[in-house]
C-alpha cells in the first residue's frame, strides 16, 4: 500500500512559513513554502475526480500556497465576513 496525505498538511507548512517570516527567517520560510507546495501537489495527486481536484486547488488555502510558491510572498489571510442573516 502507498502513503496517503492529509489535506491539512500544506496549510500547516504555510502557517509555519508565516511564523518564520514574522521572525525574520526568510530562507527557512521559503523552505516551508516549498514543503507546503510539494505536499499540496502530493495530496492533489490522490484526487481522481477532476472536478473535485479543481475545487480543491481553487480553494483559498491552496491558492495562497500556489501564489506563495510562484511569488515567494505570502498574501495575508483575510477571512470573508458573512452577511448578517445568511
Amino acid at each position: 500500500q502507498g502513503a496517503y496525505y492529509v489535506w491539512e498538511t500544506p496549510d500547516v507548512y504555510l502557517c509555519h512559513a508565516e511564523a518564520l517570516l514574522a521572525n525574520g527567517r526568510a530562507a527557512q520560510a521559503q523552505t516551508a513554502i516549498e514543503n507546503a507546495y510539494r505536499s499540496l501537489q502530493t495530496f492533489a495527486a490522490q484526487i481522481k475526480d477532476t472536478a473535485v481536484k479543481e475545487t480543491f486547488m481553487d480553494h483559498w488555502t491552496s491558492a495562497r500556497i500556489i501564489e506563495a510558491k510562484e511569488t515567494g510572498k505570502i498574501r495575508p489571510f483575510v477571512p470573508k465576513r458573512e452577511k448578517p442573516g445568511s
